[in-house]
């Protein structure tokens, strides 16, 4: 079976939709206490997610799947394009939250650093990382056992882009451990300074007094 194939029996579970998991109660907390205007999930799938979201915010979506984007356009309520994350088709940052729910672990090392710093450059504000870590198989053993899937550093991968963490948090979903980042755009300006040519400096957003309350089954964590 190909990557492609895969997905296109994947976009099948559209005809049969099934509930969301839990890491949809994450994204839907974050999202109520941000409360952006604008929203972009890259890797949408048929939109099992997003349809959880609607009417929080204005909904778009990409995925590299015809079949998954013709089956989001008719179960979600938004706007969604046929589009690889590593080359995403706005030309500006557009969006105020940008998310990704167990996409990156489906693309290889070599391609990964795109894909962020694509899901970064297209946010204005909030960048929300959900990824799949790997599947406990003993009491202390984590392995990868999953099709077409990889385990990344995004610690290291985030230590160049050009965010700040706000919140971070390894969880366990059943057996699957994940990823959970929320990060938070820097911006950039230019000084000029006599004679001594443009000077780059780094100014980091106001930080605001945000409380998350994240629930995940039977359990809550409250951050702020």
């Amino acid at each position: 079976m190909t990557l492609e194939s895969h997905w296109d029996e994947r976009a099948l579970e559209s005809e049969k939709p099934t509930k969301a998991g839990p890491e949809v109660s994450i994204i839907k907390d974050f999202i109520v206490t941000l409360k952006p205007k604008k929203v972009l999930e890259i890797g949408m799938n048929y939109g099992r997610e997003l349809k959880e979201l609607e009417g929080l915010a204005l909904l778009h979506g990409v995925d590299f799947n015809q079949k998954m984007v013709d089956a989001a356009k008719v179960y979600v309520k938004g706007k969604f394009e046929k589009a690889d994350a590593r080359r995403l088709p706005y030309r500006s940052p557009q969006f105020d939250f940008v998310y990704t729910d167990g996409v990156l672990s489906h693309i290889d090392p070599e391609c990964v650093y795109e894909a962020i710093s694509e899901a970064i450059r297209v946010s204005k504000n909030y960048i929300l990382i959900v990824e799949y870590l790997g599947t406990r198989q003993g009491r202390n053993t984590i392995s990868n056992c999953k099709k077409f899937t990889w385990v990344h550093d995004y610690d290291k991968l985030l230590s160049t882009q050009n965010v700040i963490i706000q919140y971070k948090q390894t969880v366990f979903f059943g057996s699957d451990m994940y990823y959970i980042a929320l990060l938070q755009k820097l911006k950039f300006f230019r000084i000029e300074k006599s004679e001594e040519g443009a000077v780059e400096t780094v100014v980091v957003p106001e930080e605001k007094k945000h409380r998350f309350e994240i629930k995940i089954g039977k359990h809550k964590w409250g951050i702020g």
